[in-house]
Formats: structure tokens, C-alpha cells, sequence
């Protein structure tokens, strides 16, 4: 994989996210091949994409 990257090929591995809370493997997979499409540019709504923690979210709690 490394020379291929040396060559210029994207390497896009398959890795679960899990911040956008999946419910389902099909989730998994949606949100995988939602994120090749936005690679390449394709406009997609397989995901919900996360916005940000914003100027209104609350600040983290501390752990007790």
C-alpha cells in the first residue's frame, strides 16, 4: 500500500465511524460508502454529517 500511495493512489480503507451513532451494519456500510462518494465528489444523504459542537452546545461535563 505504501509505494501505491507513493504512485498517488488513494487509500480509502473501510473504517467504522461511530460519533454519527449507527443503529444497524447498514449504517456502517452507508456511512463507508458515503465517504468514497464524498471523496470523488459525488453529493450523497447516506450519513448525517456532524456539524460541530456550535456556539450554543453545552461544555462537557466533567467525569465523576
Amino acid at each position: 500500500m505504501s509505494r501505491a500511495a507513493d504512485y498517488g493512489a488513494i487509500i480509502l480503507p473501510p473504517m467504522p465511524a461511530f460519533y454519527h451513532q449507527p443503529q444497524s451494519v447498514l449504517d456502517i456500510i452507508r456511512h463507508s460508502i458515503g465517504k468514497a462518494l464524498d471523496h470523488v465528489g459525488v453529493e450523497h444523504d447516506l450519513f448525517k454529517r456532524w456539524a460541530g459542537r456550535g456556539h450554543d452546545a453545552e461544555p462537557p461535563r466533567a467525569a465523576q
